[in-house]
């Protein structure tokens, strides 16, 4: 956002500068609002060696220094069309993903998914073909009660 009577090159020089490093590195807090209500309250999104909900030293499942995000990522093939019988079977397939895609996208509108990238592509017969990366994330973890 533009500062009171910055000009533009002040404004484009101040965008072209980096921040400032706090050192934390991935363990660092995000900006506000970057992530809406995606993650739950009092939830961290990084888990780091330092940080107490991190994974625990010498776990072998987990290389050391390395941040464990709670999300989880996802990959899905759309097709609506006729999938072509010469690449996909004796006869061609009619499909329509278009509701699961739409119901992926109204999640991602929403706040329960994150989108990473999206290709779409159309085949000679006029088929689209949408593959798209989304993360979600993790359920949160339920505390175990201790007993005194």
């Amino acid at each position: 956002m533009a500062k009171e009577n910055e000009t533009f090159a002040e404004l484009v020089n101040r965008a072209r500068q980096f921040p400032e490093d706090t050192g934390k590195g991935a363990n660092s807090e995000l900006p506000p609002g970057l992530l809406g209500s995606l993650v739950p309250p009092g939830e961290p999104l990084v888990n780091g060696d330092d940080l107490r909900h991190g994974p625990k030293r010498g776990d072998p499942n987990h290389a050391q220094g390395v941040p464990n995000y709670n999300l989880a990522a996802h990959v899905k093939r759309f097709v609506i069309g006729v999938l072509p019988a010469e690449k996909f079977g004796d006869e061609g397939d009619d499909c329509d993903d278009s509701i699961a895609y739409e119901s992926l996208m109204n999640d991602m509108l929403q706040g329960r998914a994150i989108p990473r990238w999206e290709e779409k592509n159309i085949l000679r017969n006029g088929t689209l073909v949408i593959i798209v990366s989304w993360m979600t994330p993790l359920p949160k973890k339920e505390k175990k009660e201790t007993e005194h």
